[in-house]
């Protein structure tokens, strides 16, 4: 298992990496992005689009690899006051990732409902700044994967 997740990153810079990726062979792929961007103030339609050519760019270079996208995490705009304009842009661009994953046959994963309080906000003990994850936080999220990770 390699993780492959650079700090800040986003969609497009992936795609400057997605060959070295291919050619590791891997048999699953756990892809989780977007938030970024959206923080950038790219429109949930630009991120999906570009998740899109990602998965459609994987699938050409790698079809024996398993796709799982994971769903972009909430955010605690109590926390992180700014984030409070993006919730709606989280929420729009995870139903259409998961509606992506659908129509392509790709397992989706949906982290929300286990991050998230029972206001949708990234909860408190998961979560330092609302935006990363504490180390209680990487373990619930490592807890809810770990059986397709297998």
């Amino acid at each position: 298992m390699k993780n492959r997740g650079i700090s800040g990153d986003r969609v497009e810079s992936l795609f400057d990496r997605v060959d070295y990726l291919i050619d590791a062979h891997p048999k699953k792929l756990f892809l989780m992005i977007g938030i970024n961007d959206i923080n950038g103030g790219r429109t949930a339609e630009a991120v999906v689009r570009d998740i899109t050519r990602l998965i459609d760019m994987w699938r050409s270079g790698a079809p024996g690899t398993t796709i799982y996208v994971q769903s972009i995490l909430p955010q605690n705009e109590d926390m992180r006051p700014k984030a409070a304009e993006y919730v709606d842009v989280v929420l729009k661009a995870n139903e259409e990732i998961k509606k992506l994953c659908q129509e392509r046959g790709i397992m989706y994963i949906d982290l929300h409902p286990i991050l998230a309080d029972g206001e949708g906000k990234l909860a408190a003990p998961y979560t330092l700044d609302g935006l990363h994850l504490t180390g209680e936080g990487y373990l619930r999220w490592a807890d809810h994967i770990r059986e397709y990770v297998k």
